[in-house]
């Protein structure tokens, strides 16, 4: 039997054994490279949202004027958001400035462990 955390955050991860689920704000979903199904959450201004590997899609109600992105310790990852998010920060080492990011823009990021970092594919 799974034991989900009982307040998760939205985006947060829950791993047991090799299988690892994402808490999108209302259900938990299933995590892993065969799921082509991308995460969907709707951040809010000024939000932290923990990202997971895989196909993420920020779906805000309108532009964010702020957003910080919670890197995993490695592998691979897409980031896509529907909306403008006009400040952009991460949590994490990467390799290119952060900033704003377009509506309809996207991030293709993977870690490089021999540089410790994060790189913009």
């Amino acid at each position: 039997m799974l034991d989900f955390p009982s307040s998760p955050t939205v985006g947060q991860i829950f791993t047991s054994g090799s299988a690892s689920w994402r808490f999108d704000g209302t259900k938990w979903q299933a995590q892993g490279a065969a799921d082509a199904t991308p995460t969907v959450l709707a951040p809010t201004t000024g939000a932290t949202v923990a990202l997971g590997t895989g196909k993420t899609v920020l779906n805000p109600a309108g532009a964010l004027a702020t957003l910080t992105l919670t890197l995993p310790a490695s592998g691979s990852l897409r980031l896509s958001t529907r909306q403008r998010i006009a400040a952009l920060a991460i949590s994490g080492t990467v390799d290119w400035a952060t900033g704003e990011l377009p509506a309809n823009g996207m991030l293709d990021l993977t870690y490089v462990t021999s540089l410790s970092t994060w790189v913009r594919v």
